[in-house]
């Protein structure tokens, strides 16, 4: 028998409302500027979020991340 591996997380997301899909954890400053706050979100949805403050970085000079 190999190492076992830890069960997947599955719930509902709570950006696209998607019933028993598999949720990370996610990062984020915005919401606790010191320590971040751990939220849990689809892939999918990561993804999006991300290419979201890449988008507004780009296009709208929005710098984000670790607030002073």
């Amino acid at each position: 028998m190999g190492e076992s591996i830890p069960a997947k997380r599955h719930g509902r997301c709570p950006m696209c409302r998607k019933e028993n899909i598999v949720l990370t954890d996610h990062h984020e400053f915005l919401l606790d500027k010191k320590k971040g706050k751990k939220i849990k979100i689809c892939e999918k949805c990561h993804k999006h979020f991300h290419w979201y403050f890449e988008y507004l970085k780009r296009y709208h000079n929005y710098k984000y991340g670790k607030f002073k």
